[in-house]
């Protein structure tokens, strides 16, 4: 099975541009594509699943394209979509599936994850990550206006990048102990994620065997990092 692995798109209305390029990877994506797994932050900001904007209509759209094509698409929450939920994915022809995720092809089985839980060096990043994840604040954010929900949207993103400019780069990264005891606990030796916009590839050795760590791509850099899985194989390919 052919599966095509992105993450970090985060797509914005504002950003026309950006809008531009989730069409045009689609339909660059190989014929062999069977399933297509975006790996969180799909979008810059998702204030719930009655957002209707260019955004929203742009990933409808090209996702419902795809799922014609008979490619299987599939949806995970990132730290700036934890609003996401299975009313849009229904809508887009595709599925939304937890963090993190076991995917088992047969021939490979890789932990697919988001990557901001592995962060665990930022203390104070994963107790606002657990309370927004906590079902009681979602449902509190929801139950607002939608204007309501884009203000507040836009004060967390500017108080996310002055908090952000100010932190040590290191405790950004994720944290080995932390992708060690992910890998154990999923009985796997390869893990998949984004979240940190650094896409590289790490491969190290533990009591239990060789690991291996795909890190993908944001979409704001001039190339793309995106990974690709045939048969028992794993790349890290560049799309421009």
């Amino acid at each position: 099975m052919s599966i095509a692995l992105v993450s970090d798109l985060h797509l914005d209305p504002e950003d026309a541009a950006g809008l531009e390029r989730l069409p045009r990877f689609a339909d660059d994506l190989p014929d062999a594509t069977r399933a297509l797994w975006i790996l969180g932050d799909l979008f810059e900001a998702w204030i719930g699943d009655d957002a209707e904007d260019a955004a929203a209509r742009c990933v409808r759209e090209v996702l419902r394209r795809l799922a014609d094509r008979g490619v299987r698409c599939h949806l995970m929450q990132g730290n700036r979509d934890f609003l996401l939920g299975d009313e849009f994915a229904g809508a887009c022809g595709a599925r939304l599936v937890d963090d993190p995720h076991v995917l088992d092809t047969g021939a490979l089985r890789v932990l697919l994850t988001h990557g901001d839980a592995l962060c665990t060096d930022d203390v104070a990043y994963q107790q606002v990550r657990a309370q927004l994840r906590d079902p009681a604040t979602q449902a509190a954010l929801l139950a607002q206006s939608r204007e309501d929900r884009q203000a507040l949207a836009r004060a967390a993103r500017e108080k996310s990048r002055a908090e952000n400019a100010n932190k040590p780069s290191a405790i950004q990264d994720v944290t080995q102990s932390a992708v060690d005891a992910a890998l154990e606990e999923a009985a796997c030796a390869l893990i998949v994620h984004g979240h940190t916009h650094r896409p590289a590839e790490h491969r190290w050795r533990t009591a239990s065997g060789e690991r291996r760590r795909v890190v993908l791509g944001d979409w704001q850099a001039p190339q793309v990092r995106w990974a690709w899985i045939e048969g028992d194989s794993l790349t890290l390919r560049r799309w421009r």
